[in-house]
């Protein structure tokens, strides 16, 4: 009977230190980096999964959402407003100067998934074409991961969970 209080005993601290260390590197959405190449250039940083409060406008087919970045001709403002499209409006995205400005508009895949009250944006790297009468595409636009810096809150949790693992293998190396 105390073999078995024993190891339900190392089960339990085991499942604590588990719970911890994957607790601990839990990941929030991911900063994207976007990075658009051609007729014009443009530069900016989104969350993969932006909050409905960053959303400024949501139509049946597209959502819109201001950006801070390197955008064309827009120098020293460096703002503006993106509105993406989904697939079945043609995709790609419009931009807009910070001031409400037309710039141009893509067309192409849809770069986003979930739904336009929902988005998150998709890696990779998409070709985009330009409408008549807007700059000439085509247009590249590659959206990456930016490597994420671990919270000390997180950090702290992984190190409680290793912790915990080490003080059961040393429980156990002491009963050997």
């Amino acid at each position: 009977m105390g073999v078995s209080k024993v190891t339900i005993s190392n089960l339990k601290v085991l499942a604590a230190a588990a719970a911890l260390a994957v607790a601990g590197v839990a990941a929030e959405a991911a900063p994207l980096q976007f990075t658009l190449s051609g007729a014009a250039s443009a530069s900016f940083v989104f969350d993969s999964d932006p909050a409905q409060s960053d959303l400024l406008a949501i139509g049946g087919n597209y959502f819109k959402i201001a950006a801070s970045g390197t955008f064309p001709n827009n120098t020293p403002v460096n703002t503006a407003i993106l509105q993406f499209f989904d697939g079945e409006s043609g995709g790609g995205f419009a931009m807009f100067e910070g001031g409400g400005g037309f710039k141009f508009n893509t067309f192409g895949p849809q770069i986003f998934g979930g739904s336009v009250n929902d988005p998150a944006f998709q890696t990779g790297t998409f070709s985009l074409g330009s409408y008549i009468g807007d700059r000439s595409g085509p247009y590249t636009l590659t959206i990456t991961e930016i490597s994420a810096v671990p919270l000390p809150a997180s950090a702290l949790l992984l190190m409680g969970g290793l912790l915990g693992l080490g003080a059961l293998a040393r429980r156990r190396g002491a009963r050997a």
